[in-house]
C-alpha cells in the first residue's frame, strides 16, 4: 500500500515538472513590476542609455528603421521633459489579430505587427497624469521589458 501510494507521488512529481517545462516556452504577459520598472526608467532618462528599444520600432504609427534614431528619439523625449507620472496599468496582454489597429489603420503598420512581432509580444496600455500610452513589449534586454513600438498621451509638456 505504502510502494502504491509513493509510486503515485513520483508520477504526480513527474507530470507536474513536465507541465512546468512546457510552460517555460510559452509565451507570457509582462508581469506589472517589469512594466513599472520601465516607467521609472523612462523617467530617470534611462531608457535610451540602456537600449531598451530596438529598432525597426513601431512610433505612433511610424516606422523607425535606424537604431541611432531611435537613441536620439528617447533622448531628445526626457530633455523635452517626457516623464509618465503617477503611471497605473489599463491593460496587459498578448497581441490580436488586429492590435496592429491600435497604432494606425495602414498596410505599413499591418506589415510591422506581422513582420517584426511574435507571440511573446505584449500591448500593454499606461495611465498617467499626461494621458494613456500604449506599449508594444517583449522580451527582456538589460533586465526590462524590450520596447517595441509606443503610441499616445501627450509626449512632452
Amino acid at each position: 500500500m505504502i510502494r502504491k501510494a509513493m509510486v503515485g507521488v513520483f508520477a504526480g512529481a513527474a507530470l507536474a515538472a513536465l507541465v512546468m517545462v512546457s510552460c517555460a516556452t510559452r509565451p507570457y504577459a509582462q508581469k506589472d513590476e517589469k512594466v513599472f520598472d520601465l516607467i521609472k526608467a523612462i523617467n530617470s532618462g534611462e531608457a535610451a542609455a540602456k537600449e531598451l528599444a530596438e529598432a525597426p520600432f513601431l512610433f505612433d504609427g511610424e516606422i523607425v528603421l535606424m537604431q541611432n534614431h531611435l537613441t536620439a528619439l528617447w533622448k531628445n523625449l526626457y530633455m523635452a521633459g517626457f516623464r509618465m507620472y503617477d503611471a497605473s496599468i489599463v491593460r496587459n496582454h498578448f497581441i490580436k489579430e488586429n492590435s496592429w489597429r491600435e497604432f494606425g489603420d495602414t498596410m505599413d503598420v499591418q506589415t510591422f505587427f506581422k513582420k517584426y512581432l511574435d507571440e511573446n509580444t505584449s500591448l500593454v496600455e499606461v495611465k498617467a497624469r499626461n494621458g494613456n500610452f500604449v506599449f508594444l513589449l517583449n522580451k527582456e534586454v538589460n533586465g526590462f521589458p524590450r520596447i517595441q513600438g509606443f503610441k499616445g498621451g501627450i509626449l512632452v509638456k
